[in-house]
């Protein structure tokens, strides 16, 4: 069971768009999802189940690095006279 609050994101504190839900929940629980979550990711490591551009929620990467690896990948073809083609999707919880 869980206590759900507003949080305000940024802008005009009145619209309810500005605002994010979150969740109070008691340290058991936030405990056993914290295990919960190192179990599963050890298990997708050992088993090489997540491809290597994943970086969200994996250690030792970060969104910088992610960037850094895609614009060299995209420099790379470039130089090679190679055509690129990319979607970028980018999604805003409202």
């Amino acid at each position: 069971m869980a206590v759900i609050t507003a949080l305000i994101k940024k802008g005009d504190k009145s619209l309810s768009a500005n605002h994010r839900p979150v969740s109070l929940t008691s340290v058991t629980c936030k405990l056993m999802e914290h295990i919960i979550f190192k179990h599963i990711m050890q298990y997708l490591e050992q088993y090489s189940s997540l491809v290597d551009y994943q970086h969200g929620f994996r250690q030792n990467r970060s969104c910088e690095f992610q960037l850094v690896a895609t614009i060299e990948d995209i420099a790379k073809h470039l130089d090679n006279k190679e055509q690129v083609d990319m979607l970028v999707l980018d999604f805003k919880y409202r």
